[in-house]
């Protein structure tokens, strides 16, 4: 993936989400779906919250994940990242790293530190690329600022 466009609203609702959840000591958890050009260019257009969450831990529930399944293939979309909070300044758990909701290579997994409560500031977050077989990769400071960029809230022409 060269780009992952974000537009404005999609991210605030994550941001929003994580610093509820946050809140209460739970950690959250937010897929962002959409597409991908052959040119490695993404957009998101849709998210998903997951149903359970407790301090240590989140997980979608099996229906939303049968539901999830059936949006992405009727619109022909994909998961294209994972955006969850943990305390402190935690990486990517052992948790984080055998159970993504996808095993496609170059899917990403972003840390919101502080669980959250400090907004997303995309610069402090762990970001991790998946490869294959289980084996992730963090970005660079550099990779992350070029791979996210987000779309304001509108287009005024």
């Amino acid at each position: 993936m060269q780009n992952l466009y974000i537009p404005r609203p999609i991210f605030a609702e994550t941001e929003r989400f994580l610093k509820r959840r946050g809140s209460t000591g739970k950690e959250g958890l937010v897929l962002w779906a959409g597409h991908i050009d052959a040119s490695g260019q993404a957009c998101v257009l849709m998210t998903v919250k997951a149903g359970d969450s407790w301090p240590h831990g989140v997980r979608l529930r099996f229906q939303q994940m049968i539901r999830l399944t059936q949006v992405l293939a009727s619109n022909s979309m994909i998961l294209l990242a994972q955006v969850h909070n943990h305390p402190g300044s935690v990486p990517h758990s052992f948790g984080d790293e055998e159970n993504p909701a996808s095993h496609q290579a170059g899917y990403i997994s972003i840390i919101v530190p502080d669980m959250g409560l400090q907004g997303i500031d995309l610069k402090r977050c762990f970001v991790y690329e998946y490869q294959s077989h289980l084996r992730w990769r963090e970005l660079a400071e550099e990779e992350k600022s070029q791979l996210f960029k987000i779309l304001p809230d509108g287009l005024h022409l």
